[in-house]
Formats: C-alpha cells, sequence, structure tokens
C-alpha cells in the first residue's frame, strides 16, 4: 500500500504561486545554518514586493511587523507541517526547521519555504510504502544536542523501519 498526497501537494504548490517555477533536488540546503541572507531569488508569483513597501524589504531588520502583512509564511508552514506528519517524512527536518522562525521570520526564511515547496512540485509522487514483510519493527534515533545551531537548540530525529 502507497499513501501519497499528490492533490494536496498541487493545491499548496498553486496556492503560493510556484506553478511556473522549476523544481529541485532536495528540500533544504545542507549548510543553512552558516549561511547569511544574500539575495533571495523568489520564484514565487505571489507579488510580495508589490505588497511591501520597499523600505520594509530588508530581510536583515527582523523587528519590523510590516514585513508580516504580505508573505504568507504562517499559512505555508502549517500547509508544509500537515504533508509533513501525515506522508512525507522526509521534509520533517526542513519544515520544522522554518517553523521555528514563524514569529520572527524574514524574507530569507521564505526562500527557504519556496524551496520546500519547490522540491514538494518535483516530488509530489513520493509517498509512504507500507509492505507488510517484515514482523520485527526496528527504530533508530539521533539527536543534535545544538551542536550546529548558533542559538544552541537541539534536533532529533527517528526513523522506525
Amino acid at each position: 500500500m502507497k499513501l501519497i498526497q499528490k492533490k494536496v501537494i498541487d493545491t499548496i504548490v498553486k496556492r503560493f504561486g510556484l506553478e511556473s517555477a522549476p523544481s529541485c533536488d532536495t528540500p533544504m540546503r545542507t549548510s543553512e545554518t552558516e549561511k547569511k541572507y544574500r539575495n533571495p531569488k523568489s520564484r514565487s508569483t505571489l507579488k510580495i514586493k508589490e505588497r511591501i513597501p520597499t523600505k520594509y524589504i530588508n530581510p536583515k531588520s527582523r523587528s519590523t511587523l510590516k514585513i508580516k502583512e504580505g508573505i504568507p509564511y504562517r499559512e505555508a508552514v502549517g500547509s508544509l507541517l500537515c504533508v509533513s506528519n501525515t506522508t512525507r517524512p522526509d521534509i520533517a527536518f526542513a519544515v520544522n526547521s522554518c517553523a521555528r522562525n514563524q514569529h520572527n521570520y524574514t524574507l530569507s526564511d521564505w526562500v527557504k519555504i519556496e524551496r520546500i515547496i519547490r522540491y514538494l512540485k518535483g516530488s509530489s509522487e513520493f509517498g509512504l510504502m507500507f509492505t507488510g514483510e517484515r514482523k520485527i519493527l526496528e527504530a533508530y534515533s539521533d539527536a543534535s544536542l545544538g551542536r550546529n545551531d548558533p542559538n544552541g537548540k537541539s534536533t532529533t530525529g527517528v526513523v522506525i523501519k
């Protein structure tokens, strides 16, 4: 039995205006914690710059509230959490790292969300496969203990085989 959510993913891609954006191979860059904001290349057809006055487009300024009025960041994180919790555990780490910034996000964070959506667009046929061949359940876990996070936050992952 294979569980996929192609219709849900297509709805998310369309809702956030990424139908014409190219897909990508990974949901997150590997050195995301080390990178600082440079110039995100937004591939969304959402008119972000038209809805946000130019003086608020500087993502380094995390204190402005105006930037939060034009970007549907929380809606995107919620949609992605729903998909990752049901049939797409491959995006769970990337989505959870973006969910940490829901209260205080920037345009750089929005570009990370776009990347996850573009990854889902290219892998919409991926899902969970249940074969029922094994009688033994195996589980593995790991934690970063905050070593790679500049804020010292720990990240935990679990794989059940």
